[in-house]
């Protein structure tokens, strides 16, 4: 397993570790997901083809918001969650007068979700 970065934690990157983390996890709880892209994402490294990443991450994204994996929709509440945490503590560290901007087009594909 890889350790997430507190910094990788709010972007892209952090969706293929918390799957593969999370995967085997709520398998045995009896969490419905689909097998064969749980497989593809098992066999992921951090040294993978990085334009292959990012349509794994695109995947988990349309998967967790359509709901049709609930180990990719784990993964999003759990990016959601994340990216509130640091966005608050970024707030509180740095205190700015004009609020804080998310931006990226992962933030933006999880709009309804923030």
């Amino acid at each position: 397993m890889e350790v997430i970065q507190t910094q990788f934690a709010a972007c892209g990157q952090s969706l293929i570790p918390m799957y593969q983390y999370l995967q085997p996890i709520l398998a045995k709880e009896g969490v419905q997901y689909l097998p064969d892209f749980a497989k593809k994402v098992s066999e992921i490294t951090f040294k993978s083809d990085p334009f292959y990443m990012e349509d794994i991450d695109k995947e988990i994204v349309s998967l967790g918001l359509s709901g049709k994996d609930q180990v990719a929709k784990k993964v999003l509440e759990l990016f959601v969650e994340l990216l509130g945490y640091i966005s608050g503590n970024l707030g509180l560290h740095t205190l700015p007068y004009s609020g804080l901007y998310i931006v990226g087009s992962l933030a933006k594909s999880l709009i309804f979700a923030l």
